[in-house]
């Protein structure tokens, strides 16, 4: 996927992490200037805890593979990551995670969210600890789905994102009926219907994410709200997912 960027030195921070010798870059980090005090603040928080540190080293160390990250107001409170890229093959080349610029507030819901949501146990009046540990969730949420997609198929992944329009087109002139034989064709060409593959890896982020919050909040005094707050998002939206959280040895070692 073609990436449009405009990198104008007086707008623009641009850091570029390669090792010494090559010509690649690793880690590009274009930020406009704005927003580059947030952004390293928040960069700060993924770092805080050593499994953020070791997924950005992993990312630094791979020379086959470039990571941008930028900041816009394109998702403003939210975040994403796309324009993945393929070699010949079917290796992930490249990606991008897009901030948005208020990164550190905003909850999204529970549903689909059920560890970024936790956050929000969090007392108000903590306001520091609130947003950056926020923050630095949906930083480390982000490089989640980036370490995923490169254990995807690469046809696969490519398929269901050529598929997953033509299915909600239909979806939406049809009635919402989701019993249509071309849905369900579709359905069994991608894997699953588009809300169900993009549940699937929202979930597998989230659990990553997990992993981040465990380490981040491990010594803070209102842990515990924050993970029954967890544990209360699994029981009341999504009982079916609580067996892969409860396999996770963060989950395990909460004991709130």
């Amino acid at each position: 996927m073609f990436l449009w960027r405009m990198a104008v030195p007086t707008l623009f921070a641009v850091f570029v992490y390669a090792a010494a010798g090559t010509a690649y870059a690793r880690i590009v980090e274009d930020v406009p200037i704005k927003w580059q005090e947030n952004y390293q603040q928040w960069k700060a928080e993924l770092f805080s805890a050593e499994v953020g540190r070791s997924r950005w080293r992993a990312f630094e160390n791979d020379d086959s593979f470039t990571l941008t990250v930028t900041v816009s107001e394109k998702y403003i409170r939210g975040a994403g990551t796309d324009a993945f890229e393929w070699d010949a093959d079917g290796r992930l080349i490249a990606a991008t995670i897009t901030l948005g610029y208020e990164l550190d507030l905003g909850f999204p819901e529970p549903v689909y969210y059920p560890v970024l949501h936790s956050i929000s146990a969090i007392s108000s009046y903590r306001k520091a600890i609130r947003r950056g540990a926020l923050a630095g969730a949906k930083f480390a949420h982000e490089l989640s789905h980036v370490e995923n997609a490169k254990l995807e198929n690469a046809e696969e992944f490519l398929l269901q994102k050529q598929l997953m329009p033509v299915y909600v087109s239909i979806f939406l002139s049809n009635g919402q009926n989701t019993a249509d034989k071309k849905l369900r064709e579709l359905a069994d060409q991608m894997g699953g219907t588009p809300v169900e593959l993009w549940s699937a890896r929202e979930y597998a982020s989230e659990l990553d994410t997990l992993d981040y919050l465990a380490e981040r909040l491990a010594n803070d005094r209102q842990r515990c709200l924050v993970f029954r707050r967890l544990k209360r998002n699994l029981n009341d939206y999504s009982r079916e997912h609580m067996p892969l959280f409860e396999a996770r040895p963060a989950y395990a070692k909460l004991r709130c």
